[in-house]
């Protein structure tokens, strides 16, 4: 785990490095005599730790739904399922048709693109993630998937995590762990609760810390904010193994343009799919097929996304096809990811970032935003899988891996380099432009150019 930070700390500083704007705040509201919020032992929230439910139940799951974002994921859990079902069988598949992953189609993608139902749970910016509780008494499976039901499980709010479960439901976000950060502690008509908010997402990109007050009723008033992150702020993506070439269509340059990004983000999901069986099936660590998984419908969301934002501006999608491929040797692997992952779709969140705050699109603006954050997060991934691979490489792959690296940015700068972007995608869009985007480049390949651990030495701070 404490591996994994090292690398999303890399990613985050890769991409603001290159941008040369990172500052922030450290003044904080009154954490004095705060208790940090409990978490599992896989470091998450611990939602049913001490919470003294309205109802008794055999069990409970949050669940993080699927859908559009790809399969569901039981969060937290306590109790036993059907533990007192006259049905054992019936009633667990009942449980069964909520936690499990959805179907897919000959082409990997989930079937069914809707949005999910549920409520949200923490801050939601732009794009969403849906959750329900599924709890069971005897033979009754109760499924929760609105704020209201929530509450009405909760009652009287008496202890520490119900009052975390209100601020999460007023859409603060309130992580465990660090009571600096996040945290709990009593008080006369209920409890304060320390959470945290994205407030700016666009020139700069700030966070602010808020003491909420939250009563047994269940109200939450803010006692105090203060922010505590400040920082300026990416789309190249990663490509399957054998994409079929698709050309974006629109009306006006920036639907075609929309249009283009769209079916790259849509060509992603089978390309993550890809990895992700791939992985799995050289032995990877679990985390990394999760990880890649996880990657996958992020890429939904963001296909979803860019092709409303197509169509808004007059954009016609059309969805990628995408010819699988059998499972490659693990130096075929490792060279791809080198070129899409390294590369490609590190720099796309350096771009995507610089989208997120030149874009006059205010729309654009907020969903580059999350985009670029969770390119970071598919950087970092690219990153654990070259670090792992390297270790099961002879000398002549490893070197041959560096090559594909090296040759990848080579291609990628003259891409750049012939490339003039019309002025309403520069205005619009935000993307930089031709003199700006060699810029930026010749910055990230410098940080990025050297392999392996010796990178890693390089932006990660001492």
């Amino acid at each position: 785990m404490a591996r994994r930070r090292s690398f999303d700390l890399l990613a985050r500083r890769l991409v603001i490095s290159v941008l040369a704007a990172s500052q922030g705040g450290c003044s904080g509201i009154d954490v004095d005599g705060m208790e940090a919020i409990a978490c599992t032992e896989d470091e998450r929230f611990d939602a049913f730790g001490d919470v003294s439910l309205s109802e008794s139940y055999d069990s409970f799951d949050l669940v993080k739904l699927g859908g559009y974002e790809g399969d569901p994921e039981v969060i937290s859990s306590a109790g036993t399922r059907c533990a007192t079902a006259t049905d054992v069988a019936s009633c667990q598949a009942e449980v069964d048709a909520v936690i499990l992953p959805a179907p897919e189609s000959e082409d990997g993608d989930p079937v069914g693109l809707e949005e999910p139902v549920g409520f949200t749970l923490g801050a939601c910016i732009q794009i969403c993630s849906w959750y329900a509780i599924v709890a069971t008494r005897g033979d009754e499976v109760r499924v929760v998937r609105d704020e209201a039901g929530v509450r009405s499980l909760l009652g009287g709010i008496d202890t520490a995590t119900e009052a975390v479960w209100i601020a999460r439901l007023a859409d603060y976000s309130a992580g465990c762990g660090d009571a600096t950060r996040w945290g709990t502690r009593s008080a006369e008509d209920g409890w304060e609760v320390a959470a945290t908010k994205l407030t700016a997402s666009c020139e700069p990109v700030e966070t602010t810390q808020f003491l909420l007050s939250v009563t047994e009723s269940g109200e939450v008033t803010v006692l105090d904010e203060s922010v505590i992150e400040s920082e300026s702020g990416a789309c190249v993506g990663r490509r399957p193994a054998c994409p079929a070439p698709a050309t974006g269509r629109g009306r006006t340059h920036v639907g075609a343009y929309l249009s283009s990004q769209a079916q790259l983000e849509a060509a992603s999901v089978p390309a993550f799919a890809e990895l992700g069986r791939e992985l799995a099936a050289c032995g990877a660590p679990r985390s990394l097929v999760r990880g890649a998984r996880r990657a996958r419908a992020e890429e939904v969301v963001h296909t979803r996304t860019m092709r409303r934002l197509a169509i808004r501006h007059g954009g016609s999608f059309s969805r990628p096809r995408v010819q699988r491929v059998a499972t490659r040797p693990l130096v075929e692997i490792a060279v791809a990811n080198a070129r899409e992952g390294c590369v490609r779709e590190a720099f796309g969140a350096v771009v995507g970032r610089w989208q997120a705050t030149r874009a006059t699109d205010p729309t654009l603006r907020r969903v580059m935003d999350t985009i670029a954050r969770e390119e970071a997060g598919h950087a970092s991934l690219a990153l654990r899988v070259d670090a792992w691979a390297r270790r099961r490489l002879t000398t002549e792959e490893r070197q041959r891996v560096d090559l594909a690296r090296t040759e990848a940015l080579r291609q990628l700068r003259a891409e750049i380099a012939a490339e003039t972007p019309d002025p309403s995608l520069v205005e619009v869009v935000g993307l930089p432009t031709r003199a700006e985007a060699l810029a930026l480049f010749d910055r990230f390949a410098a940080a990025v150019a050297t392999p392996g651990q010796r990178h890693e030495a390089r932006l990660l701070p001492s």
